[in-house]
């Protein structure tokens, strides 16, 4: 699913083929496996195989619907996950050449995108606001990195929010506490928020929760952000 993370695909996979969960979670986190789709999938990059990244190919795996043959291999499995990323890889190929990230970062950024936005029409704005921040520079301050390091389940992040409780602990993949993008992707990004990724607008450098109409509400400075905090966001809360 769109904003699932690794381990949930493998929980999928050993549900319903003969391979374990198990079995397709090591291989995924295999590095000499990772290798040797390096050639054919050229956004496999190095920058994967960072010491502080938490499963190799974390937000590498586009989320789709897929049909698996019940025998399916490791390896036929992760070919038409990794077929499919390459397809949007080379539908974009020109704008992850321009983009001031690299590819690894484009992916990682695009899965913080993903998990900040259940509203794809606000996908552009708060992807322009991480790079705001990133280029300012200032701390990305993403909740769902904060979920991501503390291994929080998405009920568990959704509700936990903007609260301070994990905000102030240090992790490499928190934003509240390291400067810059985390290790690497925090879930799987959908084409839009890859696509907002590599192409986002810049307006703003705040958003919060709309509340009361659902989506987004962005600022430019944070007293406007202030003030949509509390009319959009805290007045709104159930």
């Amino acid at each position: 699913a769109e904003g699932g993370y690794i381990k949930d695909f493998a929980h999928i996979i050993g549900e319903n083929t003969t391979v374990s969960e198990e079995e397709i979670f090591a291989y995924w986190n295999d590095e000499d496996v990772i290798r040797s789709y390096m050639k054919e999938y050229p956004f496999l990059t190095e920058e994967i195989f960072d010491p502080d990244v938490r499963y190799y190919l974390e937000g590498y795996l586009f989320p789709d619907t897929y049909e698996f043959y019940e025998l399916s291999t490791c390896d036929e499995i992760t070919r038409k996950f990794l077929d499919r990323t390459l397809q949007i890889y080379e539908k974009y190929a020109e704008d992850f050449a321009r983009s001031q990230f690299t590819v690894h970062e484009v992916f990682t950024l695009a899965s913080i995108v993903q998990g900040e936005t259940g509203n794809s029409a606000d996908a552009v704005l708060v992807a322009g606001v991480f790079v705001n921040r990133y280029n300012e520079p200032e701390i990305l301050a993403s909740s769902v990195t904060s979920c991501y390091a503390f291994e929080l389940t998405a009920e568990e992040c959704y509700s936990f929010g903007e609260s301070t409780a994990y905000t102030w602990k240090d992790h490499p993949y928190n934003t509240y506490t390291n400067q810059g993008l985390p290790p690497g992707p925090v879930c799987a990004a959908n084409e839009i928020s890859i696509y907002a990724t590599l192409h986002p607008d810049t307006t703003y450098f705040y958003f919060c929760a709309d509340l009361c109409n659902g989506g987004s509400v962005f600022a430019r400075t944070y007293a406007e952000h202030e003030y949509n905090i509390e009319h959009y966001y805290l007045a709104c809360m159930e």
